[in-house]
């Protein structure tokens, strides 16, 4: 195999020892020989071995899926791109994205099996990174869980004041549409997303009045999900997004144990239910376009076998018969009179 990319690397460049470099934060201790070990390399040689070896030659190999890919130190080698480890921080990021787009499934979506432990999600993954991830049902599946496990929780926001911030749900609106919540089919995954929307729903129910916060204590609201929700903007304007997250599940494939919940937009259900008669109005079209058809194609048999005459086919069969049998009667007594004159 050619690769050029290898020919300007210094020798000593180890991608393992480099790696352990680079994700070391001030402040940490490391082994002074790895240290040393690392200065030999520069940030711009890492990017560009990727590029001309990892991207053009090695993706295609069946075992860089499991040596590479999978590699936890892929992770932490993201993490590095992406904050502006190289000496370029444009490149650098756009080297980061390229390997993040391939290595997302075989990372699981960087989602941490271990609840106890850190996902890179929550310690300098950036969002916008999912509008990356392949357009395919197991991408998108993972940028779901993403989604509602780490961003938009507004929990994940208690203990700050909502003044300086028109609301949570605009943040929520934001990043939504990272999941292609149309294209989602999996009954689980909607399920989910639809609790995560209802509980929302409920907070910002159970909020008082019209649930604009001005005039309250910022001690006592912030300890509510909906205030998180609606910040320092409109309660109004927080339910009209959470009306149009709703909008794009596909509620109907939910059994309707899942829909017996008064925290869910009541325009909600009664689409749900609107789409439901619309379905069996189209199907109760189709049965009675059937039947008409079948009507039609059994008068036209009906039509043929009786040959466009009064007369049943019944009756065409008894003439036959009746002929047929007056035929064999003269053939017989043409029989007999041959026999006669021999």
């Amino acid at each position: 195999m050619n690769l050029p990319g290898l020919l300007n690397v210094p020798h000593s460049f180890n991608i393992q020892t480099s790696l352990s470099s680079m994700t070391c934060r001030e402040g940490d201790k490391g082994d002074p020989s790895t240290q040393s070990r690392y200065q030999d390399a520069q940030p711009d040689d890492l990017c560009r071995l990727i590029q001309d070896l990892l991207f053009d030659h090695l993706l295609d190999e069946a075992h860089s899926y499991q040596l590479i890919l999978k590699h936890p130190l892929t992770e932490k080698l993201i993490l590095w791109l992406y904050n502006g480890g190289g000496s370029s921080a444009v490149s650098s990021q756009q080297v980061a994205e390229e390997l993040f787009q391939v290595s997302f499934i075989p990372q699981g979506g960087f989602l941490c099996q271990d609840e106890a432990s850190t996902s890179p999600w929550d310690g300098g993954l950036d969002p916008k990174l999912l509008g990356k991830v392949p357009r395919t049902e197991d991408s998108l599946f993972l940028a779901r869980k993403v989604l509602l496990r780490h961003f938009l929780p507004p929990s994940r926001l208690k203990g700050t004041t909502p003044e300086d911030y028109p609301g949570f749900v605009h943040e929520m609106a934001r990043l939504w549409p990272l999941g292609s919540w149309k294209q989602c089919r999996d009954q689980e995954m909607i399920r989910e997303a639809f609790k995560f929307l209802a509980r929302c729903w409920k907070a910002l129910a159970s909020l008082p009045g019209l649930g604009d916060l001005q005039g309250c204590s910022c001690i006592q609201r912030t300890e509510h999900e909906g205030v998180l929700l609606v910040g320092a903007g409109s309660r109004r304007r927080a339910e009209e997004l959470l009306l149009q997250m709703f909008s794009d599940l596909e509620v109907w494939r939910l059994p309707p144990a899942d829909l017996l919940t008064p925290w869910v937009p009541g325009q909600v259900l009664a689409a749900h239910v609107t789409a439901q008669c619309k379905e069996l109005e189209d199907r109760l079209v189709s049965l009675v376009d059937e039947t008409r058809e079948n009507l039609e194609e059994l008068s036209r048999l009906t039509s043929v076998m009786s040959g466009g005459q009064p007369t049943s086919m019944w009756q065409r069969l008894e003439a036959t018969d009746q002929r047929s049998t007056q035929f064999m009667q003269k053939q017989a007594e043409l029989n007999n009179t041959l026999r006669q004159l021999q």
